[in-house]
């Protein structure tokens, strides 16, 4: 006759394959939890739960305290995304799962926390630790050493004086006579004197007023021409002033990003605040500046 064995009892002191009863054969660095935020006190012989940097309290089975921590996280409320993404800030990140901020360096993550704030917080601390800076390149964002940084800034201002010092400059042909350049300067003289006397007739020419719809305005008002650029007038001078410009503005008020120097800079009313390696630090400067002023 077959008597079937009974079903066993799940033993809640054995969870994940470790018993509570035998914590002296652990082997030394081993969790007795591999689940994140389940750990075991040596001292109070309880298993802790933990969210992030908030202990959720001791329970006698790693079952119980596994529990309490899924109970804990269904109850944080998930953030709202901005721009489909649930942070602003680079390498910062959201785990629907585990409900916790986590701090990603190169691709990495480093750490995870409660707050956004605190993951800002711990990957600056870590890029500055470990000297490494994030700048703006083509495309996006790149995390780099300061040693890195401080030879693109070299070249850029290198390529800067290349620029300005590439303009040609006139020479005198060594086989050319002294006699034909004196004759090609008299040549020049004279023709400098009838373009200043074209010049002259010009001038009275422009001065002269025209009427336009009953109103009187000058020739030189009336043939003034205007470039249109999308629809709207725009001056050349703008235009010059818009390609000379190398700052890109930023999601802060105030704060631009130097292209040229790999830097952020603030300021307040046109007042330049100095530069800054993250755009974090110059908001934060600049917000600093505001308080103080008032």
């Amino acid at each position: 006759l077959y008597i079937p064995k009974a079903k066993e009892e799940k033993d809640e002191n054995l969870v994940y394959g470790i018993n509570n009863q035998e914590i002296k054969i652990r082997q030394p660095d081993v969790p007795y939890s591999q689940c994140l935020g389940i750990s075991y006190d040596d001292n109070l012989f309880m298993w802790k739960a933990e969210h992030g940097d908030k202990e959720l309290g001791l329970y006698q089975s790693s079952k119980e305290a596994f529990e309490a921590r899924e109970i804990y996280i269904s109850s944080i409320p998930m953030p709202r995304k901005i721009g489909g993404a649930y942070s602003k800030a680079r390498g910062i990140s959201f785990s629907k799962i585990q409900k916790l901020w986590s701090a990603s360096v190169k691709g990495q993550i480093i750490s995870y926390h409660a707050t956004e704030n605190e993951a800002i917080k711990a990957r600056k601390d870590y890029l500055k630790e470990n000297d490494l800076v994030d700048v703006k390149v083509k495309g996006g964002y790149k995390t780099i050493t300061l040693e890195e940084r401080d030879k693109l800034r070299a070249k850029a201002k290198e390529n800067a004086k290349k620029t300005k010092s590439s303009k040609p400059i006139k020479s005198i042909d060594s086989k050319s006579s002294i006699k034909k350049e004196m004759a090609k300067g008299n040549e020049s003289n004279k023709k400098s004197k009838l373009d200043y006397a074209k010049e002259f007739k010009k001038d009275n020419e422009k001065s002269k007023v025209k009427v336009e719809n009953g109103n009187k305005v000058s020739s030189q008002k009336a043939k003034k021409k205007v470039k249109v650029s999308g629809g709207a007038k725009v001056s050349k001078s703008k235009k010059s002033e818009s390609t000379l410009s190398q700052k890109k503005s930023s999601k802060y008020e105030g704060v631009f990003y130097e292209e040229g120097l790999f830097m952020w800079s603030a300021e307040v009313d046109g007042k330049h605040l100095g530069l800054f390696p993250t755009e974090e630090e110059a908001h934060e400067k600049r917000a600093e500046y505001i308080k103080n002023k008032s």
